[in-house]
């Protein structure tokens, strides 16, 4: 009769509803570990964009103190140049 038939759906059905909640406990299991593997890129691009500022400052403070050398290399020879005119003059 019509029972056996009912309990076969109900059964079915119940097999159905229990394959989609494991199904979406793996989708909510793979988008909590891809929002976790967002956020680890995040933090790392977060720690190079810093990494990029410092070395850029440290560039620029090494090029100062290039410039520095320089000039006061340029002085020293003027001063050199100077020194040497005026001993072999007199």
């Amino acid at each position: 009769g019509a029972m056996p038939e009912v309990n076969t759906a109900t059964a079915a059905i119940a097999s159905s509803v229990e394959q989609q909640a494991g199904a979406t406990t793996e989708i909510s299991s793979h988008v909590h570990k891809a929002s976790d593997s967002t956020r680890s890129a995040s933090e790392s691009m977060g720690a190079v964009s810093e990494s990029v500022e410092q070395t850029a400052r440290a560039s620029e403070r090494v090029q100062n103190s290039a410039a520095q050398v320089a000039k006061r290399t340029d002085d020293l020879r003027e001063t050199v140049t100077t020194f040497l005119t005026k001993v072999t003059e007199d």
